[in-house]
């Protein structure tokens, strides 16, 4: 073959293969398209199929509805009538085929004015999922719901003086952890007692940010079991009062005033090899276990292996630059040393496995009233370790040196599958307090309205 007809043969083949890429690439962006609007109909489906606030409207393509409504009141129930009213009308000129109804019953479980819409009653209302314990609940045409429905407020303008006219139970987020947010968070309680007072508010739980050296003794009056109208409590860092019955441990979390983001796990995260053993970014007081650390590290060298960050100030806010360095440390290290502050929680622990940084932690107990390890073998960090948190646990930063000579010696593969069981572990553990925290309330509040 000449050295034309190469070149010839060469050129043909090239513009073969860019014919190819294009049409693969006209085939994805086809199938993306197509999944696009697969992903939109079945949102508009799901939407309620266009909701709308008053009775006399449904989409024209429209077969099967599920109608949310709200009974609790003599004025609610008439409005709820009246939707129900209308979508009877539409099953009976066969313009509706289906209808199933979500109901916010009234807290005395009296809903007697829903059961001629019934199906099983000679209506035509085929499913009710009902909110609150009810006679009718049989698990075949009837169920119950749970109450679940929360809405979050925060900001500046929320202020003690404000709640919507609507609302029965109330979760207030407050700041216990010096003395000019105890006084703002004081504020907010004395305007909830007295709505409890006079009866235009039900139910008050309190998730607490606690003071580091554990010493909340100011909330105790607030407390029901104290004679106060705060049925829950969920404090954060360790304390003597948790008792897992009206007072319970809440994590510290992640440090979101600092601008610390919510991060996906992703499939770089666990299989990139880590260039350093280990990671500490933080501030190092005089005469605290944080300079013995430094020190370890610098003695023996491990200064050079572990991404090393130490100032001498608290800085309480991160600058752009300073943010991306820490997480950059946070997924570039295999461990990260968490060394005691104040409190022995701190948000680098949390920081730490959101990015597969596997902990090492200073389990010792710090100053204050957070509890007594006599006492209770699982403190300090109760919750994590109750939760079986797979850190690694020290109570002398002497033991590090050992550590880190161990670290060299595990294998690559080894560390994926430890990053992918604390990934997995952290994931779960904010499931299971999510699921916890709703638990716990919806079953204090709604057994208190049985009593």
């Amino acid at each position: 073959m000449t050295q034309q007809g190469a070149a010839l043969q060469n050129y043909n083949e090239l513009v073969k293969c860019i014919e190819d890429l294009c049409q693969k690439q006209e085939e994805l962006c086809k199938q993306i398209q197509q999944e696009e609007e697969e992903k939109q109909w079945l949102q508009n489906k799901l939407v309620g199929t266009q909701v709308r606030t008053i009775p006399g409207y449904f989409s024209a393509d429209v077969n099967n509805v599920v109608l949310v409504l709200n009974g609790r009141e003599k004025a609610k129930v008439f409005y709820a009538t009246q939707w129900l009213l209308y979508a009877q009308n539409l099953v009976q000129s066969q313009k509706l085929q289906h209808v199933a109804v979500v109901l916010l019953g009234n807290e005395h479980c009296d809903n007697d004015w829903m059961a001629q819409f019934l199906k099983s009653n000679g209506g035509f209302v085929e499913l009710l999922f009902i909110i609150y314990d009810s006679p009718w609940i049989n698990d075949a045409d009837v169920f119950q719901w749970p109450l679940g429905v929360a809405t979050f407020i925060t900001g500046p303008a929320v202020v003690p003086g404000y709640f919507s006219a609507d609302v029965n139970n109330v979760v207030l987020v407050l700041n216990g952890r010096e003395k000019a947010k105890v006084f703002y968070a004081t504020q907010w309680l004395l305007y909830a007692q007295n709505l409890v007072q006079s009866q235009k508010l039900q139910h008050v739980a309190v998730v607490l940010l606690g003071n580091e050296h554990c010493d909340n003794d100011w909330m105790a009056q607030f407390l029901k079991s104290n004679g106060g109208f705060v049925e829950l409590l969920f404090i954060i860092y360790d304390s003597p009062w948790i008792n897992d019955a009206d007072v319970f441990q809440w994590p510290l979390g992640v440090a979101t005033y600092r601008n610390f983001p919510v991060v996906e796990a992703s499939w770089s995260m666990v299989y990139d090899e880590r260039p350093y053993l280990c990671n500490f970014l933080g501030t190092v007081y005089k005469n605290s276990s944080r300079q013995a650390l430094m020190n370890i590290l610098k003695q023996d060298g491990y200064d050079k292996r572990c991404w090393i960050s130490a100032r001498e100030q608290w800085q309480p806010q991160e600058t752009n630059k300073s943010l991306k360095n820490y997480q950059d440390a946070l997924l570039q290290s295999d461990l990260t040393l968490c060394p005691a502050g104040v409190n022995t929680e701190c948000y680098r622990i949390y920081e730490a496995c959101s990015f597969g940084s596997v902990p090492v932690v200073e389990d010792v107990m710090t100053a204050g009233k957070c509890g007594n390890t006599s006492a209770h073998h699982r403190a300090p960090l109760h919750l994590l370790k109750s939760m079986g948190a797979p850190f690694i646990f020290i109570k002398n930063w002497k033991e590090l040196p050992g550590i880190l000579e161990k670290e060299k010696t595990i294998k690559v593969q080894e560390k994926i599958q430890r990053r992918k069981m604390l990934l997995q572990w952290y994931q779960h553990f904010k499931t299971e307090l999510k699921m916890k925290f709703t638990d716990i309330l919806q079953s204090s509040f709604l057994m208190t309205n049985k009593g």
